[in-house]
């Protein structure tokens, strides 16, 4: 064997080389021409990035050789085979992502491309990495802060105490803050603490920290600490017991209703109001009824609620006033609704200011459904820093008697502020705890998100699987209050139960008003979207007046119209026992009777139409002529006439007037042609005077089988 050696060669450089060899004769002849690689250097001009302490990665790298593969490194010891970790290279460098905790070092030797590693040619930096976070002890004692008038009386001054210190590591301590803030503000102020340790702050000026232009506000506080290698630390958001010693007056005037019974005037000025106060006394009747200070008494001979009417919204169902005046209801984060005749402030009693921490905390119990949530600030609070802990918000909406929900409004801009003093109507999944973000709180971490409405109209254009959808709108005659945009239908991608293509109808106000919703296992829908059906659906349809005898008017539309012209589309009247062919008759007007209207809703075969209405009892078409007997009756002013044709002819002559008692006509209510139906129409008395009144309803279907006629009397009572 032979060998060959040189004592310098160059760091990485591959050598070519071949043998020649010799006989005895002198003859040669030369081997294949083979390479050797010399092992490369050691690192040169290493360095760590970052130099300096640090709580993340560190980057280790060098200047030259090139060429290298991989690293091999080792902590506070040079690398050797079998005690190193090897480390794959971008460019001349590779990361520590867990860097060796305090100050280390750190030996590196490179690994050429034929997998060589020369370990003493080693060299080594120094890395400091500390990923111990400081801690901090709030060790404030923290005084209640009262407030009378426009002034703090008590306390004087407030001191905040706090000790920081750093349990191990290497990196040193910077200068705590304090960060303060104004309940429900953005604005967050910082001040640094005198010593590294902590130690003592006072706050100043308490005036300016617990008034905004003479008004109380609340103050939240936390400290935060850090040091040289960016570990932080920060106690939670603690929030000042404020107390306010003089009685605050609402910064809600409801508007004036007036004093007529008129209908509008009643329905569009109802609002919801709440309190932003933890009251002392927290009962209703403490204050509502002062004659001064309060909206004096509700009764006017005898008649509760005349002057002025207030109920919550309690499991579902409205209480009022004189049903809770004594509980203690007045309660942070609780809305009620409010109708007065006069516009007033109403001045509440003493209490503390609502705790930002505890709104975020502990916050409120709701209830599956929709609750009346008030803001429990002074300030408008956004609508979107609501959060629940389990189940999700469906649906918000606010009030103000102008929306196309029966008065609400369910989109924006009008639900996203809680306005201060005021309320929304909050829906939600389950029953859960409702909490309050006021910004920033507590915890910075992302609020679940709501679940988005989805457009039932969009999914069924960009499926092209089928599917429809019916609008339908509610108008409370001789009045501007409706309900209108209510859907049903079926589409691609829907459910059974609730999904993004639903959304829930609020709460029937109080009083006389108009609701007009789908019911199913969810509860009250006012859009109820279906999957797809091979032979149809039903829809429960529910309309409500709040008030007898109220007349209604029904709009159907198509926003996406059946895809069969052989599917069939009724709304059955379950109280009359009476049928309306919705691709006849897109609209329909009815009497409310003593408040309450139901109604089914079938889409679907002939078959399948057939076997809803056969098991409500209910013919699709009448069978006989008939004219019932008005109602109400007696009336005043108007009252509602109704009749059958059946289908013994394709069409009839149809005339329905109304007489006084001498036989003088009155009042010609139909004269046209009409098809097999069922029929109702309105008579009104406004100028007429009291009695007896005859209506008569001639039907000519052009022969004696498929004619009639027929007379009735009705009275009118001023």
């Amino acid at each position: 064997m032979s060998s060959y050696s040189d004592n310098t060669p160059a760091s990485g450089t591959q050598y070519y080389y071949r043998l020649r060899s010799y006989t005895s004769e002198l003859n040669s002849e030369y081997s294949n021409v083979d390479s050797a690689l010399t092992a490369l250097g050691k690192p040169q001009s290493i360095a760590a990035n970052p130099s300096s302490v640090t709580n993340g990665s560190v980057t280790i790298s060098w200047s030259g050789p090139s060429g290298a593969t991989n690293a091999w490194y080792s902590i506070d010891a040079p690398p050797s085979s079998g005690l190193s970790t090897q480390m794959p290279l971008v460019a001349n460098s590779f990361v520590l992502s867990s860097p060796p905790t305090g100050a280390r070092w750190v030996f590196v030797a490179l690994e050429n491309t034929e997998g060589f590693t020369d370990y003493t040619a080693y060299d080594s930096v120094l890395t400091q990495f500390d990923n111990v976070d400081p801690v901090i002890t709030d060790q404030s004692v923290l005084p209640t802060i009262e407030i009378t008038g426009t002034n703090v009386s008590t306390p004087t001054s407030v001191t905040l105490q706090a000790q920081i210190v750093k349990p191990s590591g290497i990196a040193s301590l910077l200068l705590p803050q304090l960060e303060y803030k104004k309940t429900n503000s953005a604005t967050i102020i910082i001040v640094p603490f005198q010593n590294l340790e902590g130690g003592s702050l006072n706050l100043g000026n308490l005036n300016s920290l617990f008034l905004t232009i003479g008004k109380p506000n609340g103050l939240e506080y936390r400290i935060t600490a850090s040091d040289a290698a960016g570990n932080t630390a920060a106690t939670v958001w603690k929030s000042f017991t404020v107390f306010v010693n003089t009685p605050p007056v609402s910064d809600f005037v409801p508007p004036a209703a007036g004093t007529t019974d008129d209908i509008t005037a009643l329905v569009t000025n109802y609002r919801l109001f709440s309190v932003p106060y933890d009251l002392s006394d927290k009962k209703p009747g403490a204050y509502m009824e002062k004659t001064i200070d309060g909206l004096g008494p509700h009764a006017e001979e005898g008649v509760n609620y005349y002057h002025w009417r207030m109920q919550r919204y309690f499991n579902a169902n409205y209480q009022d006033y004189e049903d809770f005046k004594s509980l203690d209801v007045l309660t942070p984060g609780t809305a009620f609704f409010l109708l007065s005749r006069v516009q007033k402030t109403i001045t509440f009693g003493s209490g503390n200011l609502v705790k930002a921490s505890d709104m975020y905390n502990n916050g409120i119990q709701v209830i599956a459904g929709w609750n009346l949530i008030g803001n429990p600030f002074p300030d408008d609070f956004p609508a979107d820093s609501l959060f629940v802990l389990a189940g999700s918000i469906a649906n918000k909406a606010y009030y103000d008697g102008t929306g196309p929900d029966g008065g609400w409004y369910k989109t924006a801009p009008q639900i996203n502020t809680l306005k201060k003093w005021e309320g929304l109507a909050i829906n939600v999944t389950q029953n859960t705890t409702l909490r309050f973000k006021a910004v920033p709180q507590t915890s910075e971490e992302e609020l679940p998100p709501i679940p988005m409405a989805m457009s039932a109209e969009k999914v069924i254009g960009e499926k092209k699987e089928g599917g429809w959808l019916m609008k339908i709108d509610a108008h409370r005659s001789g009045t501007p209050v409706v309900d209108v945009g209510n859907m049903i239908g079926e589409a691609p991608n829907a459910e059974e139960g609730y999904d993004p293509f639903d959304s829930f109808q609020p709460p029937l106000i109080p009083g006389k008003s108009l609701a007009l919703y789908f019911k199913n296992q969810d509860g009250a829908m006012s859009s109820d979207i279906r999957p797809i059906q091979t032979n149809g659906s039903s829809w429960e349809m529910k309309v409500m007046t709040g008030d007898r005898g109220a007349r209604v008017k029904i709009g159907v539309s198509d926003v996406v119209a059946l895809p069969d012209l052989a599917l069939e589309a009724y709304m059955l009247d379950i109280d009359d026992h009476m049928a309306y062919d919705l691709r006849e008759r897109r609209n329909v007007e009815f009497g409310s009777k003593e408040g309450t209207r139901n109604f089914r809703i079938v889409v679907g075969s002939k078959g399948y139409v057939d076997s809803v209405s056969a098991s409500l009892g209910i013919d699709l078409v009448p069978q006989v002529f008939m004219l019932y007997q008005n109602y109400p009756n007696p009336f005043n002013p108007e009252t509602a006439l109704r009749f059958w044709l059946p289908s013994v002819a394709s069409v009839y002559k149809v005339t329905l007037k109304v007489y006084n008692i001498i036989g003088q006509e009155v009042s010609t209510l139909i004269d046209r042609d009409m098809k097999a139906g069922y029929y109702e129409t309105t008579f009104s008395g406004r100028n007429m005077a009291s009695g007896t009144y005859i209506y008569r309803l001639t039907v000519d279907g052009g022969t004696k089988e498929t004619s009639f006629s027929s007379v009735k009397k009705m009275v009118m009572v001023k």
